[in-house]
């Protein structure tokens, strides 16, 4: 009753090619009207919905060559409509109002993936993409008092915003298997972001005594597309040292140049695992990252309002260093347990300053955020039932995020 589901699959060329394509969606008119509460006066309606497309296409030119071809294609949609209406008895005097809201997000994404295999020992992944996340709000709100049909007072304000990213992107990665001992792994991306972090306008118009006091159109300085451009290389093997010890040992750098300006970094990765016999393991592990592009929420919870930003000419990339030490135990036939512990440090925090937020259109969003630094700490406990008619596990977290905020964006 909630949502209509539909998917299809079958060979297009037998052996050679097949297809797949699914979607699924909440009936608009079973949600036409959510929730709704009126009586002759005024009314409230809700309206929520969404739906997705999934499409995929393979197709295998020998044992050694595939490709891979995909699309996806998601919305969700809210909104929210009030209405108040007030007359006299011969209707010469007529009061009503008017509130509604919009909200639309989703993604777009399409794929080719070539799949090829050398020799026994390697294979490589050449993929091409393109995404797009899109979201838009409005709404307006109007307060009007005529009277003999003539208005005399009337207060309205309309307002949109929009936000959106959108990639493009080409990457390899390759697979290498030169002796049982290493699994090596290494490749290269380049992506090409646009992103227009905030388009708001908005519309205010106030009569008084059947007077004209404003009638205004604002538009801020958001609308402009940024742009960057990212390429980054990687490697990594993961090899036994002996029986009992082994290690994953990898690099990755990268570079992101954005209106004229270059940013790089070199993020080294390493983690160890030892055996220690009879069903006790231990592992540690060191990550350094470099991330180039924020997220900014005014919210404590998650929303498609979150609004995602790239570093600029003056804000720097967040760089975070992650220490972490874990104890295990599978001697028991059926169980698992684990302890593990981590410590993060972190730089180039964003955040919106106190009582801001993304929506407005006093000024755009470099001048509404602010830097620090910060760190993180936790303890995880984990105990696991992995065969027998019951199974399941039972975890537990405790962990601190501090951020401090000292100096303003402008580095």
């Amino acid at each position: 009753l909630l949502t209509d589901k539909l998917h299809i699959e079958g060979p297009i060329w037998k052996e050679r090619t097949s297809f797949s394509f699914s979607a699924r969606a909440i009936p608009t008119l079973f949600f036409k009207n959510l929730i709704v509460d009126k009586d002759d006066t005024y009314s409230d309606k809700y309206n929520y919905y969404f739906y997705d497309v999934n499409a995929k296409v393979n197709h295998k030119f020998s044992d050694r060559s595939r490709i891979f071809l995909s699309f996806y294609k998601g919305k969700d949609h809210y909104h929210y409509d009030s209405y108040y209406h007030g007359d006299n008895y011969d209707n010469s005097i007529k009061n009503y109002s008017k509130d509604n809201s919009h909200l639309n997000w989703g993604n777009t994404i399409a794929y080719g993936r070539w799949n090829y295999v050398f020799n026994s020992k390697l294979f490589c992944n050449t993929t091409v993409s393109y995404n797009k996340y899109e979201m838009g709000l409005d709404g307006n709100m109007e307060d009007t008092y005529t009277v003999a049909n003539k208005v005399q007072d009337r207060y309205y304000y309309s307002s949109k915003f929009n936000s959106g990213i959108r990639d493009w992107s080409a990457r390899m990665d390759f697979d290498y298997t030169p002796m049982p001992q290493h699994h090596i792994k290494f490749g290269a991306e380049y992506i090409h972001h646009t992103f227009r972090p905030g388009i708001a306008t908005s519309k205010i118009q106030d009569i008084n005594n059947g007077a004209l006091q404003e009638d205004t159109v604002y538009n801020t300085s958001n609308s402009h597309a940024m742009r960057g451009q990212e390429i980054s290389l990687y490697a990594e093997d993961n090899f036994n040292v002996n029986a009992r010890f082994s290690l994953n040992a990898g690099v990755r750098t990268s570079l992101f140049h954005t209106q004229g300006k270059s940013y790089y970094s070199l993020q080294p990765r390493l983690s160890a695992r030892y055996d220690l016999g009879q069903g006790y393991s231990a592992k540690a592990s060191y990550t350094c990252m470099a991330q180039y592009v924020h997220m900014l929420s005014s919210t404590p919870l998650s929303m498609p309002t979150d609004l995602w930003v790239p570093i600029t000419k003056d804000i720097s990339p967040m760089y975070a260093n992650q220490f972490s030490i874990g104890g295990y135990y599978s001697g028991l036939p059926g169980w698992e347990f684990s302890v593990e512990g981590y410590y993060k440090q972190m730089k180039h925090i964003l955040e919106y300053q106190d009582g801001v937020s993304f929506f407005g259109t006093s000024t755009n969003w470099e001048e509404k955020v602010e830097m620090g630094e910060g760190r993180s700490f936790g303890l995880e406990l984990m105990v696991q039932k992995t065969l027998g008619k019951t199974t399941g596990w039972l975890a537990y977290t405790l962990s601190l995020s501090l951020i401090h905020i000292s100096e303003p964006t402008r580095l």
